[in-house]
């Protein structure tokens, strides 16, 4: 006896053949597949502390007609330390009979090399009265030899500009650490201008030498 399908059954059998054959009813999911890690990279580097740098004066009060190295007014820096060669109650009554006063100085800093260096240097404010931009800060014409750790510095307003006195900054220098130093001390000072020919440790202008002060300090920096 003859099956008779209907049309629906016949073509619900046809798909269930075709799923079968292409594996559709018997596959598996596959599982996803799990990212690569990335390479172990371990801790940063460590950061290298900034230093900190003190000065201590040899006094905090200059007296009379005094030069000193003291801290600057402006141009500090993290992990450095800006100073200035500052005059007290400067005149200069020695200036043969003229009016008294300064046009220029001249003079040396020096430290210990082997902990600090130099980072950078200004004009201070008492060279540049009545709006004078003075020439600095390398020598001029005092015989004055750059050596390791020194700051050889000639600050010298321009002729013909009204002389300075008073008390004030003259020239600025920053200091940083050696590069590797994390701690030190270090005497900081003004060193003869050139033995034996200029035995001063300051020298001003206009000539004749003004011989100052009896008093000059210099101080200590401190690296910690």
């Amino acid at each position: 006896m003859a099956i008779h399908r209907s049309p629906l059954t016949f073509w619900l059998l046809v798909m269930i053949a075709f799923v079968t054959a292409c594996g559709g009813g018997t596959s598996n999911p596959t599982s996803p597949t799990t990212p690569t890690p990335p390479g172990a990279t371990g801790p940063p580097p460590p950061t290298e502390a900034v230093r900190i740098l003190e000065f201590t004066p040899d006094t905090p009060t200059p007296i009379n007609e005094a030069i000193a190295i003291t801290v600057a007014s402006r141009g500090q820096e993290q992990g450095k330390v800006a100073l200035a060669v500052t005059a007290f109650n400067l005149v200069n009554h020695s200036n043969l009979g003229a009016m008294p006063g300064i046009a220029g100085v001249y003079g040396r800093v020096r430290w210990d090399d082997s902990l600090l260096v130099q980072d950078a240097v200004g004009i201070g404010d008492l060279m540049s009265q009545d709006g004078v931009t003075p020439g600095c800060c390398t020598p001029g014409e005092a015989p004055i030899q750059p050596q390791a750790g020194t700051f050889p510095f000639s600050v010298q307003r321009m002729p013909g500009t009204p002389l300075v006195s008073g008390s004030g900054e003259i020239v600025l220098l920053r200091l940083r650490p050696r590069d590797g130093v994390t701690s030190g001390t270090s005497r900081i000072e003004f060193v003869q201008i050139a033995p034996p020919f200029f035995p001063e440790v300051i020298r001003f202008r206009p000539f004749p030498t003004y011989t100052v002060p009896q008093n000059v300090y210099g101080g200590t920096i401190t690296i910690r």
